[in-house]
């Protein structure tokens, strides 16, 4: 997985999720190292989105363990969008 041609990004389950998981190319994408990333929280990698769909999202990650069916413009670290 950690070489994988596509990003794989994953974070915990506290109420601020934090990324916990990165593969390199979703490194490459954040244009971040692994510590600084594993202490990222996910919020801030983002563009802001609606609050009630921000929940839901987080509610069918905690139902299923996973989403794999997410859009949406995240930023890099210098502020690049991908």
């Amino acid at each position: 997985m950690f070489y994988a041609p596509f990003a794989i990004i994953a974070h915990d389950t506290a109420s601020d999720p934090v990324f916990n998981y990165a593969n390199l190319k979703a490194l490459d994408l954040f244009e971040l190292s692994w510590e600084d990333f594993v202490h990222l929280p996910s919020r801030l990698s983002a563009e802001p989105v609606n609050p009630a769909e921000r929940d839901r999202l987080l509610a069918e990650v905690t139902e299923k363990g996973n989403i794999d069916h997410y859009e949406g413009f995240r930023i890099s670290s210098t502020g690049k969008d991908f």
